[in-house]
């Protein structure tokens, strides 16, 4: 049941349709980065705030180079691991 907001407006469900979503970003080969601001835990649920940073290069070697804040929603799982439930890289915009 987990989301992510594959961009803005845009929301899709599960694992199958995030890794969609996410296949043409990651073919980029990019450099991720990203940074936890903060964190808020209630229990087995935490509100975490970031901030990211995307580079790589098109196809055409055009460079990418693209940067933002998110807020994420992570649930601890039976065995202490913490799973993003939503995934919301576009928070800031």
């Amino acid at each position: 049941d987990a989301r992510m907001v594959a961009r803005p407006g845009h929301v899709v469900t599960g694992s199958a349709a995030i890794r969609a979503a996410l296949q043409h970003s990651l073919s980029l080969q990019p450099m991720i980065t990203l940074e936890t601001t903060s964190v808020i835990q209630a229990g087995d649920l935490a509100l975490m705030r970031s901030k990211w940073r995307f580079t790589g290069s098109r196809a055409n070697g055009q460079p990418i180079d693209i940067s933002g804040e998110g807020a994420e929603i992570l649930r601890r799982q039976p065995d202490g691991q913490w799973l993003y439930l939503i995934d919301n890289p576009f928070s800031d915009g």
